[in-house]
């Protein structure tokens, strides 16, 4: 003071000089040094607060009244500069702030000073630490608001300044670490931390209470800052689950090829472990992103879609190449049809999965959860990846019924149907039924959903196959008797082959079979003036029907010349302008 003093003093003297300023600072030198000293002893008290308040809380009192004191001189010579124009050396120290600052250091140390391993010595480095950080902020700030605020002069507002201080501090000790890129499990833990942080795990512990709001703390980390994380961590996950659902499948694929049968659910179906691996994978990491954050958990899951849509193309290839590489050597695979129907059960399984994780994660988005028409359900990106499996799956129906197929055109019984032979024999749709029968014992092991899609398919491709031989002329009846027995016949078949879908599939739809009933009916008709009024009944059933088929029709009589036919089936079909519904004779022309 009595340097500050002699020092104004000697400014204030119109003639100002030199050596005598010189001179009183040089004899005060030693002023400089011993402000330092002190304020180091300060800083180092500060320091030291939280150990200090326990020990020697007048410390702490004395340290802090040295710092005020300073303060208020430094007000004061501020205030003797707007009149004077002169401040004294080292003046104003702004010990207030420097000690503000000080307490800011020593928070962001203690949070550095937590992290005692990296992730070369440990890879649960982070959770390690983030759990001494949270640990050691609670016991922190529990000293800060019990102890401190008798200690600090009132307007420090020293609990809401100290916890804003550990929440800068920590912000950026998290931003720092971000910028390490984080692995997939370590922004997993950081996300997870960063959403406990106002929760009683943290700020809002019995012991602190802390309101963010209210003490107007913004969030710990901006957004910019979640979103990076959230993308990073997104971006592993698409890695790890296009390299798992690759590696599973073609696990899957080797098992495909074994003289051992697939396995078999407590329903008796086919499957194998392919999709109950992948969805367990994607249960376990929504079950995970429904911790930290339900908009993260949307986007996992659009992830997944995304993802699994690749998969659907990828699985459809390897399942096309295992049915090009048997149908080379049929005898191998052993299990082929076997794993075929495992595999189109498979893809059932896939599109129930996917409805599961949509209606149990996304349960805002899809209350109608009792809606059982698919036609209710909006076709979003789910649904849609729901009907490419579908779609999948109807491929492996397909490639099971040809192995169905094959073996019936192997027997020629389609070829011989509505041939002299077929008139005196019944081999031919007995052949159709007993291969049927043989092959139900593995059908049988397909979902219910496609079980009665095979079921579907093969009726009509049966029934097609048996129109085909009608329309195919091979057949001329010789008279009546012929043609009425041949209806007769034919009526029969079509009611065994009824029979056979209701004792194999009792849930499928035999009526198509009527169609025979129908075509029997016109072949028995033996007055040729009713002719037309039967051809018009046929057609109004079966609208579908072009006129080179109802000619053929027509023609099969054998009682009936050609122009004739052609005319009555302009007459009864028109000019057969405009498109056709679909039918069962629109599928025979286009197959």
């Amino acid at each position: 003071m009595s340097r500050d003093d002699l020092l104004l003093e000697l400014h204030k003297q119109p003639q100002k000089s030199p050596t005598d300023n010189n001179t009183l600072k040089n004899y005060f030198v030693d002023v400089e040094k011993l402000s330092c000293d002190l304020g180091k002893q300060l800083w180092i008290i500060l320091q030291r607060v939280l150990l200090s308040v326990r020990r020697e809380p007048t410390l702490i009192v004395t340290a802090l009244r040295i710092i005020e004191r300073e303060e208020r001189l430094d007000q004061a010579w501020i205030k003797k500069q707007v009149q004077t124009g002169f401040c004294p050396p080292g003046r104003p120290k702004k010990w207030r702030s420097r000690g503000f600052k000080i307490l800011e250091q020593s928070i962001a140390a203690r949070i550095e000073g937590s992290q005692l391993e990296d992730r070369e010595s440990n890879k649960m480095w982070l959770v390690r630490h983030l759990e001494i950080t949270r640990q050691l902020m609670v016991d922190d700030l529990k000293v800060v608001k019990t102890l401190l605020p008798p200690l600090f002069p009132p307007e420090y507002d020293i609990v809401k300044r100290y916890t804003k201080m550990y929440h800068t501090a920590l912000s950026t000790h998290l931003i720092e670490l971000i910028t390490q890129e984080l692995e997939g499990n370590e922004i997993v833990s950081l996300l997870q931390w960063v959403n406990a942080y106002d929760s009683p795990e943290l700020m809002r512990h019995p012991e602190l209470n802390i309101d963010i709001k209210e003490m107007e703390l913004g969030p710990l980390l901006e957004p910019k800052y979640i979103t990076q994380l959230e993308q990073q961590y997104l971006q592993n996950m698409k890695q790890n689950v296009a390299e798992w659902s690759s590696n599973s499948l073609r696990s899957d694929l080797k098992d495909w090829n074994r003289d051992v049968m697939p396995d078999v659910n407590a329903e008796d179906h086919y499957n194998t472990s392919l999709p109950v691996i992948l969805f367990q994978m994607m249960e376990q990491n929504l079950q995970v992103a429904q911790i930290i954050d339900q908009d993260l958990v949307k986007k996992v899951l659009e992830l997944f879609v995304d993802e699994l849509n690749t998969f659907a193309v990828d699985y459809s290839n390897i399942i096309r190449n295992y049915r090009d590489k048997h149908a080379t050597t049929r005898g191998e695979p052993k299990y082929f049809l076997n794993y075929m129907i495992a595999n189109a059960n498979n893809n059932q399984v896939f599109g129930e999965y996917m409805k599961q994780l949509r209606k149990r994660y996304l349960k805002n988005e899809y209350d109608d959860d009792d809606v059982e028409d698919e036609s209710d359900i909006r076709r979003d990106r789910f649904q849609q990846l729901t009907d490419t499996f579908t779609v999948i799956s109807t491929k492996c129906c397909g490639m099971i019924l040809e192995e169905f197929f094959i073996d019936l055109r192997n027997s020629n019984c389609f070829n011989e149907l509505l041939t002299r032979n077929w008139m005196s024999k019944t081999d031919s749709i007995d052949t159709v039924c007993e291969t049927w029968m043989d092959y139900n014992s593995d059908f049988k092991h397909l979902k219910p959903a496609a079980f009665d899609m095979v079921v579907e398919l093969g009726q009509k491709r049966i029934l097609k196959e048996y129109l085909r031989a009608l329309l195919a002329k091979k057949l001329s009846f010789k008279n009546y008797d012929e043609r009425r027995n041949s209806a007769d016949k034919i009526m029969r078949e079509g009611e065994q082959m009824k029979k056979l879908f209701r004792e194999m599939a009792p849930r499928s739809n035999t009526s198509m079979w009527d169609l025979l009933t129908s075509v029997a009916e016109y072949l028995k008709l033996k007055d040729t003036s009713l002719l037309s009024l039967e051809i018009m009944g046929l057609v109004k059933r079966y609208p579908d029907i072009r006129q080179d088929q109802l000619i053929n029709l027509l023609l099969l009589r054998g009682d009936m010349k050609n122009s004739d036919a052609k005319q009555m089936a302009v007459d009864t079909l028109g000019d057969e302008e405009g498109e056709k519904p679909k039918g069962i004779f629109t599928d025979l022309a286009t197959s």
